[in-house]
Formats: C-alpha cells, structure tokens, sequence
C-alpha cells in the first residue's frame, strides 16, 4: 500500500441526526509512517441545549461547552489538519456525515477520502462475534481514560487501526476502499482517481462525455461521487465501453434523490447518450385502457393508440409490448385477475388462469363483479401512471436556502426546478409557473411522481387552489 496520512477523528454529538443535532466535541490524530505527527481537539460550542442523556453518556455539560468555539469558527481547522489525508473513524459514516452537515450549514463542501475501522475490523477479525469500539477495547485490552470524549476514543480508534495494519495480508484491502474500488487500468484514459475524488458526494445527475464534449452517458445517484467510481471498479461490458468513450466528466447537483431521478430522465431523452440503453424511448406507444363491460366488471384492452371513447379512460403507457405485459402479467399472478378480463388472453369460455385456479371465475361470471372490481383496483393503484390535481412537490434543495419543485397542474407535469426561499415564496408567487423549467412530460416522468407520492414517508405535497 502506498504511503497515507490519516486523519482519525471522533466526535460526539447532541443526538443521531447529521441535520438536525450539533457537535459538541471533536477529536483528530493525524497519522503519517505509523507515527502521530499532530492532533486537535476541542469542545464545541453547539448554539442548543445539551440533552440529559447525552451529558449522561459523555459527561459533556452545558456550562462545559458555553463560551467555546462555534462549529464556524473552527471549520478552517478541520479542514487545515485533515487536508490530504484520509479520513478515519469507527462507523465512518457518522462522524463523516455529521462533519459534512456542519459545513453544508455553512455553505461549504467538506470532501475527502474515508476509511472504516468498523468495516475494516469485520474483514480482518471474523472470529470477533462484534465490532463495537467498546467491544475492541476489552477483547484487546487497551487502555482508555474516558470513553465517550473525543480524543480518548480516538486514540482507542488508533489502536484498534494499528492492530488491523499489523495482520499483514490486508494492505490491498485497505487500499481498495480508500480508493472507493476503483482500478487504474479500469479508467479512461484521460481521467485519473484524482479526477474521481473531486466528484461531489451529493445527490445529482453526471454526464460523461467523449472527446468532443457530447454526453456519451448520463447517469443520477445520490452520492455521485461513489456512483462514478462503481463504474471503473470491476471489468464488465459497460464499465470497457465507458472506458473506450470518456474523456471528461461533469454534473449538477439536485438536492435530492427525486430530482436527481427527474432530471437524469429529461436530460437523457434531451441528449440520447449512446450509451444509455434505459429511459432513451421518448414515444410510449402501448397502451392499457380502461372501460367497464356489460356485467358489470372492470376490463383492461391493450393498444396502440391513446385514442379512447367517453366510458374508457388510460391507464398507463409503455415503450414495448414485452414490458406490457410482464407489468401486467405480474399483476394479475399476484391480485388473482382474470388474465381475459385484463386483455392477456381470448378464450371464448373461461380464461386460462382459472384453469390454474388462479381467476375466481369472473370471466364466467362465477365472481361478483364488486369482489373481482376490488381486488383490479389494487392493480390499478400500482399500474396506473395518471396524476390528478394541482399541486407542487416540495424537495431540498442543492444548498440550504434552496428549495426543489416539481409543478403538477391539473393533473399534468408542467415545469420544474430551484427556488431561492429567501426570495421566492411559491404561496405568494402568482407567475410560479414561469419561475421554472417547462417540462415535456413523458410516460416515464409520470412513473417516476406516481411512485413517490405512492411513499408512505418523507414526502412534502403543497396543494395548490388557485389553479
């Protein structure tokens, strides 16, 4: 493995949530050679009350941290000690995420490379029935003044790292997941693992393009910089046609997982990347339409035209007949449809899957029409791509003061884009419509709104009445 510095760092904080709770203290040990050769710590000055149990667990009080610095005046800090190294904690993702938030807050990117002792201690010590910092600290008798305070957990953390370097075999290991898995002879060739770790660790859509600046590919994640790096670090057919194209990447950040999934479809059907094999098919020219027949049950009819009379109404469109049809085909296993009544098949009699015990008999008239209609408008819930009402759809934005919108008028998708809540407010915005992008709805936008108001949690809908 090559020469690192490491940053080991721990905090403790006021509770478990990156966007809401603060930092109250914070630890680093900087290693380079096996060696300390510097070290930081301080307590925070949080600008909230300190829960009891908190002061419980750490003994961190509040008179402790009043008149400490705040989390702003010591960000140079952190970033001056932890500069060119690679970021090390047990259980990176907290300490890593709640340092990320602070900055954010503050309307900066706080980025390096991190590394797991977690992670790290379940690879190398396998026998260990657990990984817990204070599980590590009694099976290998370390010595700790305070746990729970920063730097006492941090030199813990450093024992247990020195012990993990020491077995030996697992250097590659280690450098495999600083470098996020990404191998030098996977990559185009005019990028390197630099270029890779300058990527942001956001939510958004990335382009790849070739050597004439076209987007060659256009992919979303929300961490784009870990998606990126997933594409060059093991050999497939992708990842070898990716190669052979790139020649630069770039992005823009959405703010969210749902925007990020909006744009990436307008722009890949804006653009046709040739690379991009899924969402290119602008035209969705299968359709399910609905009516209700004579006895009374509720029919689906397949077609190739949206064209429909005044007792039938669309469901739900899609770019290939084979797609159709497993959707539906699916549908009707798992509710118990009739496979007749939903345009699958034509018997004269009754239907295949009631030969299979599957249909109730609803083609034959052996069902109820209420109890076969109750169990298709399941189906329909999951099927239908239709939206209904005016309304905007409220998402976090790419900074703080930004909110995401996506504006639903009358049932159609009709613009989207970022708002500045400072200077925009959408319940006093009379021209909301102009304020943002026009979208040129697609099949696949609507499966993309239908699917997140179908959420149970985390979504924010505004109703709109003067539309």
């Amino acid at each position: 493995m090559p020469e690192q510095k490491f940053a080991i760092v721990d905090i403790e904080t006021t509770g478990g949530k990156p966007g809401r709770d603060k930092i109250i203290e914070i630890a680093v040990v900087v290693i380079e050679n096996a060696e300390i050769i510097d070290r930081y710590e301080t307590l925070v000055d949080p600008e909230c009350a300190i829960p009891n149990n908190i002061t419980y667990l750490t003994g961190i009080r509040q008179d402790m941290v009043e008149g400490k610095p705040k989390f702003y005046e010591i960000a140079k800090d952190l970033v001056k000690i932890t500069e060119g190294c690679v970021f090390v904690a047990h259980n990176v993702r907290f300490d890593y995420t709640f340092i990320r938030e602070q900055f954010k807050s503050l309307g900066f990117t706080y980025s390096r490379r991190t590394l797991c002792t977690v992670r790290l201690s379940r690879k190398v010590f396998q026998h260990l029935p657990k990984h817990s910092l204070g599980y590590l600290i009694k099976h290998f008798d370390i010595q700790v003044d305070s746990r729970h305070r920063a730097m006492a957990d941090v030199l813990a953390t450093w024992e247990v790292f020195k012990k993990i370097q020491a077995s030996g075999h697992f250097e590659a290991e280690i450098d495999t997941i600083i470098s996020m898995g990404v191998k030098e002879s996977l990559l185009p060739q005019n990028l390197s693992k630099a270029d890779l770790e300058e990527l942001p660790e956001d939510p958004g859509v990335y382009y790849m393009h070739d050597i004439e600046g076209r987007p060659v590919y256009i992919g979303k994640s929300v961490n784009i910089r870990s998606r990126v790096s997933n594409h060059f670090s093991k050999k497939t057919n992708k990842g070898s046609r990716l190669q052979k194209h790139v020649d630069s990447i770039s992005y823009q950040l959405t703010g969210s997982d749902l925007m990020a999934r909006f744009v990436e479809s307008i722009e890949i059907k804006r653009h046709l990347p040739p690379l991009n094999r899924a969402q290119k098919q602008i035209n969705y020219p299968y359709h399910i339409i609905k009516f209700e027949n004579e006895q009374g049950y509720i029919c689906f009819r397949i077609s190739r035209s949206k064209k429909c009379s005044s007792s039938e109404s669309l469901v739900a469109s899609f770019a290939s007949k084979a797609g159709l049809y497993s959707k539906l085909g699916g549908l009707v296993y798992k509710n118990e449809l009739c496979s007749k009544l939903v345009g699958l098949s034509t018997e004269e009699d009754f239907c295949f899957n009631h030969q299979l015990g599957k249909c109730h008999g609803a083609c034959g008239g052996q069902e109820f029409a209420d109890a076969y209609n109750s169990r298709l408008s399941e189906s329909l819930e999951q099927l239908s791509q239709e939206l209904a009402g005016s309304f905007v759809i409220l998402e976090k934005g790419r900074n703080k003061s930004e909110k995401g919108l996506i504006l639903i008028k009358d049932g159609s998708i009709k613009a989207y884009g970022f708002l500045d809540e400072q200077e925009h407010s959408i319940f006093h915005l009379d021209n909301l419509e102009e304020a943002l992008q026009p979208v040129y709805e697609t099949a696949e936008l609507r499966y993309i709104i239908k699917r997140y108001l179908a959420k149970k949690k985390g979504k924010k809908i505004i109703p709109i009445p003067y539309y």
